[in-house]
């Protein structure tokens, strides 16, 4: 996918996968809590996110989107299986960085111990950012771990960003998953911290919502204040973003709901869009997946 147009900008969103289905551990009581842990354990290890890090840093390459929103990157303490401390944004620049793309960190937030959400740009002259910000959502799920309660962080950055002196707000969430209706308070958190702007805006992430005719639904609430939906404007139906099996183990692909979207607000026309990660490719070492959910990246004309 080669962009037409100088006056285009790429951006791509996608769920990398913490390597941990941690919604096991919602809802049960302390003897289910160490057997879920334990079948937690051996995910992360059968897993190994730094070969599944590779195919995520050449499934980017080949896009060399200049803006990327992740979610589920993690930054995993010294502990096992890791013998040190395990930085994944860090690694994943300086792959990319291997490759001849240089990339920073424009802004990230930390929601759990290990789950960070981060936006990338790609370092350019043609490139500036003001007004970086990000922080948690004011209403939070409570997952219930083990007997214990513990709140369920969730987050959003967000850049206003001059390109090529072009003006636009760019936006990354992941909204959660546990709690419909805490998933909605948030997706309306967010819909007011993005409108507080003239700029044209670019919404992007994990929603964990789907598509609705619903005038209540989440979806519908982006619809009703202006935004498109990237995916649907131009390419109608298909789409599917989640999920692959929790140990990515699954040949066949299980995408069957398209949870993860970019949203425009202003004048942006869509060039292309497309799937990333949404493919088998078979290796001994890795199996087929990437993450469990595909990206989603998109050229904009402005």
């Amino acid at each position: 996918m080669s962009k037409n147009s100088k006056n285009s900008v790429r951006v791509m969103t996608w769920n990398i996968y913490i390597g941990l289905a941690i919604q096991l551990l919602n809802e049960t009581s302390p003897q289910d809590f160490k057997k879920n842990l334990k079948v937690l354990m051996e995910q992360l290890v059968t897993g190994n996110i730094y070969l599944r890090l590779q195919r995520i840093v050449e499934e980017i390459a080949h896009y060399h989107p200049d803006f990327i929103g992740l979610q589920e990157v993690s930054i995993w303490p010294e502990m096992p299986p890791y013998t040190k401390k395990a930085n994944l944004i860090t690694r994943l620049i300086q792959l990319l960085e291997k490759k001849g793309l240089c990339y920073r960190v424009v802004v990230q937030n930390q929601n759990t111990l290990i789950d960070h959400d981060v936006i990338l740009g790609r370092i350019s002259s043609r490139i500036r950012y003001q007004n970086v910000q990000g922080g948690h959502f004011d209403h939070l799920a409570t997952a219930n771990l083990g007997g214990f309660p513990v709140k369920s962080y969730r987050s959003w950055q967000s850049a206003d960003i001059l390109y090529d002196g072009k003006p636009f707000r760019l936006v990354n969430t992941h909204l959660e998953f546990i709690s419909e209706q805490v998933r909605k308070q948030q997706a309306v958190e967010l819909l007011r911290k993005a409108n507080q702007t003239s700029l044209p805006t670019i919404i992007l992430g994990d929603f964990n919502f789907q598509e609705s005719q619903s005038k209540q639904a989440p979806y519908q609430l982006y619809i009703q204040s202006g935004y498109k939906d990237v995916w649907k404007a131009k390419r109608g139906k298909g789409g599917n973003t989640c999920c692959q099996d929790a140990d990515l183990k699954n040949r066949r692909s299980k995408l069957d709901r398209r949870i993860d979207f970019i949203f425009i607000r202003g004048k942006f026309h869509i060039q292309h869009v497309g799937l990333v990660g949404n493919t088998c490719k078979k290796d001994i070492l890795l199996r087929c997946w990437p993450s469990d959910h595909a990206g989603v990246v998109a050229d904009l004309q402005f």
